[in-house]
């Protein structure tokens, strides 16, 4: 849920590699979703339960999920499905696509700028990404 940095305000490398950081964060957690919805067929719609109880349903898949890779991950999982990425070439081999069945965009609800603390914790996670937390070839794919 976090902005990324407009195009014009990409004027230093930490807000590029923020940016890249930030997309490639997001890409994990689509297509850990993706699997999750490939997999079991409660997220092919909506889910008529109340919302206290979606987190044990969304937990429960992906404990059984973790299971049946341990278990039997040649007939549950072979390795085609999932993407790869080689970031030595900074390329992506992309597996199986899930189909977008019901899926439904965020509708924004601040349409102005965001609140001074939201733009605090992008810098904060800014500094982290170019400091402690770099990864050793961030700096190749910006």
């Amino acid at each position: 849920m976090m902005k990324p940095f407009r195009q014009a305000q990409l004027t230093h490398v930490n807000r590029k590699i923020f940016n890249y950081r930030l997309s490639r964060a997001r890409r994990i957690v689509e297509n850990a979703f993706g699997i999750l919805v490939a997999r079991f067929r409660i997220f092919h719609t909506a889910i008529n339960l109340k919302l206290k109880h979606i987190d044990s349903v969304v937990m429960a898949c992906c404990v059984l999920h973790n299971f049946l890779l341990k278990m039997v991950p040649s007939s549950y999982a072979p390795p085609e499905c999932f993407d790869r990425e080689n970031t030595s070439e900074d390329t992506i081999l992309t597996g199986y696509e899930a189909q977008n069945y019901h899926t439904y965009g965020l509708n924004r609800s601040n349409l102005g700028n965001p609140p001074r603390s939201a733009k605090e914790l992008r810098e904060d996670f800014m500094r982290y990404f170019v400091n402690e937390g770099q990864v050793p070839w961030q700096q190749d794919c910006i």
